[in-house]
């Protein structure tokens, strides 16, 4: 096996990124594109008692407040997504 640490490499994209003529995908704009903003507890081991979504929603341009109670499944927790690997280790175990 050879190694690559500390060896040089072509970079085909190289030129293009120092320069700054290289697009990133922030870069292009589309229509009707969506932001997102996450937004997390500013106490670190507080407890969440409740979350009021209503004065959020009531802003022009929001779409929906994601939170437990709404948000799309999860990879993880989605019993489509299925791991070959982790399904194997954990019968192994």
């Amino acid at each position: 096996m050879t190694s690559y640490i500390g060896s040089a490499a072509s970079r085909v994209d190289g030129h293009a990124k120092v320069t700054g003529e290289a697009k990133y995908a922030g870069d292009f704009s589309t229509d009707g594109l969506a932001y997102g903003s996450v937004v997390i507890s500013a106490i670190p081991r507080g407890r969440i008692a409740r979350i009021d979504t209503s004065a959020a929603l009531r802003v022009a341009g929001v779409l929906d407040v994601l939170t437990h109670e709404n948000r799309p499944a999860l990879a993880d927790k989605d019993d489509a997504w299925k791991d070959d690997v982790a399904l194997l280790l954990a019968r192994l175990s």
